[in-house]
């Protein structure tokens, strides 16, 4: 069997095998013994960020304008999150991050 994946569609294909194939259109794949799986998209504006947990158990966070293809392989959630916003330069947000001390950042505004 032939399936069209049009233009703006993305498909995830897995063989007999058990191994996956992502395939984002315009294509045409034979389907033959497959399952086959079309995909959702994740979009984010440009004051919003898409928050991804990865099956390997990294957290992304990518900030918007984007788009990304939802993968059950390698994605466990994506969700779409409102940014803070910034609006005076008067306005300051301080980021603390800790890996193996304590940083901080100071992010002013526009």
């Amino acid at each position: 069997i032939v399936r069209r994946v049009k233009d703006g569609e993305a498909m995830l294909m897995w063989s007999l095998g058990g191994k996956a194939r992502l395939i984002v259109g315009p294509a045409r794949v034979r389907t033959k013994f497959c399952t086959i799986r079309f995909l959702d998209r994740a979009r984010a504006g440009p004051f919003e960020y898409l928050r991804v947990d990865r099956r390997d158990g990294v957290i992304e966070h990518l900030p918007g304008p984007t788009a990304l293809w939802i993968n059950p392989v390698r994605h466990v959630e994506v969700t779409v999150q409102k940014s803070l916003e910034l609006t005076s330069p008067t306005e300051a947000c301080v980021v603390y991050k800790t890996s193996d001390k304590l940083a901080r950042l100071v992010v002013q505004g526009p």
